[in-house]
């Protein structure tokens, strides 16, 4: 375990133990995950419908009060449209869940601060760490990471288009 967090460790063999084995961690969701670790219930919004548009400004407002109130939120990549490759080509992974560390509305803009739990793979997209949209301001105010611990700022546009749910 790095830096002596013997307790993830921990939690994975109660976890292999209620589900049987390690095998059957293989693959889970955000949702099963915190209310696994957390024992409260968890609700799952979807980026997409089948009944035609989506009220982005809902879904947003919702991320957004959500993180204020200090809840869990993870996002999950998986987009039916969008390739393997195209994933890859924009520094994410498909089928892959993602950490919210913050949801911030500054001006006009929607961003969201965003972490591999691997800890690697660089985001491209706008808002990457040597994009022309980054003004002295919001360096100043929205402090962008390097990229060698898996984090980044993507705007709200950009978590509709490539990610298919968040779990809270």
């Amino acid at each position: 375990a790095k830096d002596k967090q013997l307790w993830v460790c921990l939690l994975e063999k109660a976890h292999a133990k209620l589900y049987g084995s390690y095998h059957a961690l293989q693959s889970g969701s955000n949702l099963e995950g915190l209310v696994t670790l957390t024992g409260y219930p968890a609700e799952s919004i979807s980026f997409s419908s089948d009944q035609g548009e989506i009220n982005q400004g809902l879904i947003w407002q919702t991320l957004f009060t959500c993180q204020k109130a200090g809840f869990l939120i993870g996002i999950s990549c998986g987009q039916p449209e969008i390739s393997e490759q195209e994933y890859e080509e924009i520094g994410l992974l498909s089928s892959h869940a993602y950490s919210v560390l913050q949801v911030r509305s500054i001006s006009k803009l929607r961003l969201m601060h965003i972490r591999n739990p691997w800890g690697k793979y660089c985001w491209k997209g706008d808002w990457k760490i040597d994009s022309h949209l980054w003004t002295p301001e919001l360096i100043e105010k929205l402090k962008p990471p390097k990229c060698d611990d898996g984090t980044f700022w993507i705007s709200f546009e950009d978590v509709l288009k490539y990610f298919n749910k968040a779990d809270i």
